[in-house]
């Protein structure tokens, strides 16, 4: 795996945090809505579209590209918790550079949206694409379990049987019914067969991954095809070399780029690890610049940024909320209200939905001092970008300006408004590129002040690279799912789960899991790097919460709990700790409700935190 990087020149640090300006805007024209076709019950073509639902997330996936998306265009793209929620309609991965291949560089975008400009097969050579017919098989999905799971729920969602009665408003306001229907053992073998035939055909020779035990690059007998003890792992490549998709949906002419994508998932018992990965999917974006027909060896993309695009409807789409993290590297969508009408008899609240990029772009700065974690790899001199910048918005474009869309779009993924290159402001009107990064919990630069709840869009950007042909590129995303006592403790809850998902990527899943081997304790903590005191959880709380704190060197802690008038009601840690990461717990169960602080001391550093009692 090889890459070329390019220097980082366009941070300037706000609050001790890497900024660079951001805007969303989601591009999508009429052509957009005439590609998505409406599927019926029992005519989903298993060879091209399939699940990820090993755990408590259902993920639609399709070997075009789009993810999320569902085939029978009913707003199910991604379910969470599984049985219950709609939580995403549709999500895709964009990317877009300027193309240094004749004397004059050309800007060229890539990717899908709605529709995609990506077609199903690798790229055997430049400018030529292997040939794929809808009787192949162009999307591979394994599960441990294959052979004795019931896969009676996985046959429900295939073939548009879900168990319940629920009614959704569409984008055209009207009310759409789901008739209950009974999966036949005909339809639960049809899924079966798909898992044994994706294990018989596993495509490791076009680069899906698999136990490779004598490191000898080939699948031989006996190894089996997976990832790092994954319990679900789904697969496929394709490739932009259709003139008329990239002209007719992005208005750019195809660059030669190959995409290869890995799903996986977790189902585990445990603590909480286990449980955080049973709410997560990670993606694995692989872009290969492979070229066209045209591409000349000295070829390159310079200045070249990726996206990650969501159309969020969380219980549907008409009380969207969005926001970002900056720390967590992560975007994510909740709903302006708690009480869900639409599955009443599924769930009691309504969840939230994010999207953290546990591995970004690394980008060169020279510093000796500075170490980019790059698939369990360390690289000196160079820094994770991860998420750059952050927006959201809806608008809609007519296919008259489509030849626009590269320029647009590439405005967007640079932190500018799209047609006058202006920065986006957060909701007080000040530049940010990272609007509504407050915590909803909070208040503050949150959504709902500006725009009411409605329709939304997200979209988080990392960048910039340079590619020369024949280069590699890797994105990886971990899309967690939440559920609280209300849809602003969802946010919280998703945000825990998503501190636990992104430290097994960067700590634990590269280097402590060997394959078919599971350590259910969480890996040994690395060195933090600051002192930090965390949000406690869960918050608001009963009887007992946890709170985090990270300690970088060698001090006598202290962890002191306060009521409203500011009288010591509990202390929690009292002690010298070693350099680490700690959990604290407190038991509040003889307390009022109402507000309490807690407070850390260690050596001459403070760190303080407010909580909620709630009973």
């Amino acid at each position: 795996m090889y890459i070329r990087l390019i220097q980082v020149d366009r941070f300037f640090h706000v609050g001790g945090r890497m900024r660079n300006y951001i805007i969303l805007i989601v591009l999508c024209s009429a052509a957009a809505y005439a590609q998505i076709s409406t599927v019926s019950a029992d005519s989903v073509d298993l060879n091209h579209n399939t699940i990820l639902s090993i755990n408590n997330m259902l993920m639609w996936a399709r070997s075009d590209s789009r993810l999320s998306y569902s085939p029978h265009q009913d707003g199910r793209g991604i379910v969470y918790p599984k049985g219950g929620a709609e939580v995403v309609y549709c999500d895709g991965f964009l990317w877009a550079g300027m193309v240094n291949n004749t004397s004059e560089p050309q800007l060229k975008l890539g990717g899908s949206l709605y529709t995609t400009a990506m077609t199903p097969g690798s790229i055997i050579e430049p400018g030529c694409a292997e040939n794929t017919d809808v009787s192949q098989r162009t999307i591979w999905n394994i599960r441990k379990d294959w052979e004795t799971a019931s896969l009676k729920q996985d046959a429900e969602y295939i073939f548009n049987m879900p168990d319940t009665i629920y009614h959704n408003p569409n984008n055209f306001g009207e009310e759409k019914y789901t008739e209950i229907r009974e999966p036949t053992e005909a339809h639960i073998q049809a899924v079966r067969a798909m898992y044994q035939q994706s294990r018989d055909t596993w495509p490791w020779q076009k680069g899906a991954p698999f136990y490779d035990d004598n490191n000898n690059g080939v699948m031989d007998e006996g190894e089996e095809p997976g990832l790092l003890d994954a319990d679900q792992v789904v697969w496929f490549v394709c490739n932009d070399l259709d003139e008329d998709k990239c002209v007719g949906f992005f208005g750019s002419s195809p660059i030669g780029m190959e995409l290869q994508v890995t799903l996986w998932g977790y189902n585990r018992e445990g603590g909480d690890l286990e449980r955080a990965l049973n709410q997560t999917v990670f993606r694995h974006y692989r872009l290969i610049y492979k070229g066209t027909g045209s591409t000349q060896d000295s070829a390159r993309i310079d200045s070249m940024y990726v996206s990650m695009w969501c159309d969020c409807d969380v219980g549907g789409s008409s009380g969207d909320l969005v926001g970002c993290d900056t720390l967590l590297d992560l975007m994510f969508g909740y709903n302006c209200s708690s009480d869900y009408e639409y599955y009443f008899d599924k769930i009691d609240t309504l969840p939230s939905i994010g999207y953290a990029m546990v591995q970004g772009i690394p980008a060169y700065t020279g510093n000796a001092d500075d170490i980019a974690q790059y698939f369990g790899e360390s690289i000196p001199g160079y820094i994770d970008q991860g998420m750059v910048c952050f927006n959201y918005g809806s608008l809609s474009f007519t296919p008259e300006i489509i030849t626009t869309y590269p320029i647009l779009w590439y405005n967007v993924m640079r932190g500018l408004m799209p047609w006058d290159e202006r920065p986006y402001p957060d909701a007080y009107g000040n530049p940010d590129n990272f609007p509504l990064s407050d915590d909803p919990s909070e208040g503050g630069d949150v959504d709902g002040i500006v725009v009411s709840p409605e329709e939304r869009r997200m979209q988080m950007h990392s960048g910039p690279v340079f590619m020369e042909l024949g280069d590699t590129l890797d994105i990886v995303v971990a899309v967690v799912g939440g559920m609280g006592s209300d849809n602003i403790a969802s946010v919280s809850v998703m945000k825990y789960w998503a501190k636990w998902a992104r430290y097994f990527f960067r700590n634990g899943m590269w280097n402590s899991l060997a394959p078919f081997g599971w350590q259910t304790d969480m890996p040994d903590s690395p060195v933090p790097g600051r002192f930090a005191l965390f949000q406690n959880f869960p918050n608001p709380f009963n009887a007992e919460t946890s709170i985090r704190y990270d300690i970088p060197e060698k001090s006598t802690v202290v962890i002191r709990v306060f009521n409203s008038l500011g009288r010591e009601v509990a202390v929690l840690v009292n002690e010298k700790k070693e350099p680490g990461a700690y959990t604290a717990r407190w038991d509040a169960s003889g307390m009022p409700s109402g507000v309490y602080v807690y407070k850390m001391q260690a050596g001459a550093v403070h760190r303080a935190g407010k909580m909620v009692v709630m009973k």
